[in-house]
C-alpha cells in the first residue's frame, strides 16, 4: 500500500509519466461490486468512517468523513480515472458512463452503443 501510494503521487505530480507506468497487462473489471460502482473500496472506506462517527457520536470523524469524501471525489479518483482512460480507452468510458463513480444507488446513464 505505501508503495502504491508512492507510485500514484509520483504520476499525480508528473514526477512520473502513466506511459512509463503502464506495463500494467490486467483486464478492466465490470463485474462484482464494480458493477455498482467503479469505486467499491474508497465507497466502503467512507460507509466505515461515517458509521464509526455516528456509531461513536463523534463529530471529528464525522468531518475526517466528509474530508475523505472531498479527497476522493475531487482528488483521488478523478486521477486514477484519468489514467484508467488512457489505459482502457473507449472501453472504460463506455464503463464510466454507465457505473456511478462513487455511490451506488445513483441513477447510471445509459451506456452508448459501440
Amino acid at each position: 500500500m505505501i508503495w502504491s501510494t508512492h507510485v500514484t503521487f509520483r504520476k499525480m505530480f508528473g514526477i512520473t509519466q502513466v506511459a512509463e507506468s503502464s506495463r500494467r497487462t490486467e483486464r478492466l473489471v465490470v463485474e462484482g461490486p464494480q458493477k455498482y460502482t467503479r469505486n467499491p473500496l474508497y465507497f466502503a472506506v467512507l460507509l466505515v468512517v461515517l458509521g464509526w462517527g455516528l456509531a461513536a457520536a463523534s463529530t471529528e470523524v464525522l468531518v475526517w468523513s466528509a474530508v475523505l469524501l472531498a479527497w476522493f471525489s475531487l482528488i483521488l479518483i478523478p486521477f486514477e480515472e484519468n489514467e484508467l482512460q488512457t489505459l482502457f480507452g473507449e472501453q472504460y468510458a463506455r464503463y464510466a458512463e454507465s457505473v456511478p463513480m462513487l455511490v451506488p444507488l445513483t441513477k447510471r446513464k445509459r451506456p452508448r452503443k459501440a
